[in-house]
Formats: C-alpha cells, sequence, structure tokens
C-alpha cells in the first residue's frame, strides 16, 4: 500500500495540473520516490523496528506539509489529495510503531 501511496504521489502533479510549477513537482516526484522506497524496506524487512515505523509517520506528517512548504496550497485538490495521502500513511506509520513495539517488549 505503501509503494502505491508514493507513486501516486510522483505522479499527482500531472494528474492534478500543476507539474509547471517546478519546485512543487520536485517535491512531490522526490517524496513519493522516498515512500516508495521505504515502502521497499519495509517489504524486506516486515518484522521492521519502531524506528521505521516513527519515520513512515514522519513522512507521512511530511506529505501533508507539501502544499504549503512547496507552495501549492492554492490548488485545493493537490493540498487535499496531500493531506489524505499523508494521512493515511501517517496513520499507518503510528499503526507499525504500536505493533513494533508489541513485537520488542521484553517478557
Amino acid at each position: 500500500m505503501r509503494a502505491l501511496a508514493g507513486l501516486w504521489i510522483a505522479v499527482s502533479p500531472w494528474l492534478f495540473h500543476y507539474a509547471d510549477d517546478r519546485l512543487a513537482l520536485a517535491g512531490s516526484v522526490l517524496t513519493g520516490l522516498v515512500v516508495a522506497g521505504l515502502a521497499g524496506v519495509r517489504y524486506f524487512r516486515p518484522k521492521g523496528s519502531p524506528g521505521q515505523g516513527w519515520l513512515h509517520l514522519a513522512v507521512g506528517l511530511w506529505v501533508i506539509a507539501l502544499p504549503w512548504t512547496f507552495g501549492f496550497a492554492g490548488n485545493v485538490v493537490a493540498a487535499w489529495d496531500k493531506v489524505v495521502v499523508g494521512l493515511i500513511l501517517a496513520v499507518t506509520g503510528l499503526g507499525s510503531v504500536v505493533t513494533a513495539r508489541r513485537r520488542h517488549r521484553p517478557l
């Protein structure tokens, strides 16, 4: 799911017609690649540490901030897209933190 979210983030500038804004395009594509890369790491290390979940949570919050950080918050559809996808990533990251902490608790 996170790999698809990364792909979605990377291609959304073309879907929502703000690819002509070079800064917004770069932020979206780079963030999408980071999300997809983290998904790959998670795929090969499914029983990861709580640190991986915290990283996913942080990236989700970053995705939420992208429209304001990169100046395309005026594109309401694109901004809401990033907020929704960022919330999904943040919530799943938090879920990973909780799950990993339960696995790594000493008896």
